[in-house]
């Protein structure tokens, strides 16, 4: 697989992970989600945060080369950073982002980062 094929199979999958978590409606919700999943994260970290963590457990994501989460969207580069991909946030997954790095859900914090 070339970098440009790499890409949009993460990105594939990064819009059916975000998807997903939409389907749970509440920020509560996807803290849940997340927290059964045994992810650890930092706050206000686009790399390190919660979903960022959520996303790169993917196996069709690990093979990119940056994975940057903001409230707005998920940004994808490959490898070499010359091409990226932008996906937009569901808004519940943006309420989420929001509210985690205001120092909600603490039992999703990475206490190395605490």
């Amino acid at each position: 697989m070339n970098e440009s094929e790499i890409l949009d199979a993460a990105a594939r999958a990064v819009q059916e992970k975000l998807a997903k978590l939409a389907t749970l409606d509440t920020a509560d919700a996807i803290a849940l989600e997340l927290e059964a999943q045994g992810i650890k994260a930092m706050r206000t970290s686009p790399f390190s945060c919660a979903i960022a963590k959520y996303l790169k457990q993917d196996p069709e994501v690990q093979p990119v080369g940056l994975v940057g989460v903001s409230l707005g969207g998920v940004s994808l580069s490959s490898n070499d950073s010359r091409l990226t991909e932008i996906i937009q946030n569901p808004r519940v997954v943006a309420d989420f982002i929001k509210a985690f790095d205001e120092g909600q859900y603490p039992e999703l914090v990475d206490e190395r980062w605490s």
